[in-house]
């Protein structure tokens, strides 16, 4: 059974709840890729929307559940807006990205 947490545990111990799901991230602070400033921003409150908005991969997601400590009483989820695409995406269009640099630079190294 999930432990059930209310608005003053999350405030008392600045825990991070997205989408009613309670984090403790703390831990995980300094290995935070965007750096922990946005995580000490979000902590004791609803991160929900700072976490969507910012367009997390779903290895992110997937990173996220390492920190569910329980659940938020009497709150009611909504649908995560959520990047279900393959993040190999990402990084076939920064190969593509360093392959036309590449390329650029070398024509321009013939003329």
């Amino acid at each position: 059974m999930e432990k059930i947490f209310n608005n003053d545990d999350i405030l008392r111990e600045k825990y991070m709840v997205i989408n009613c799901n309670v984090y403790d991230i703390t831990k995980y602070m300094g290995d935070h890729p965007g750096g922990d400033e946005i995580l000490k921003e979000n902590l004791g409150g609803d991160a929900r929307e700072a976490f969507e908005d910012i367009g997390h991969s779903n290895s992110a997601y997937d990173k996220l559940k390492e920190f569910k400590i329980g659940v938020l009483a009497d709150c009611q989820p909504l649908e995560l807006i959520r990047d279900d695409s393959d993040d190999s995406m990402y990084y076939m269009i920064a190969f593509f990205i360093v392959m036309m640099s590449g390329l650029v630079f070398a024509v321009m190294k013939l003329m």
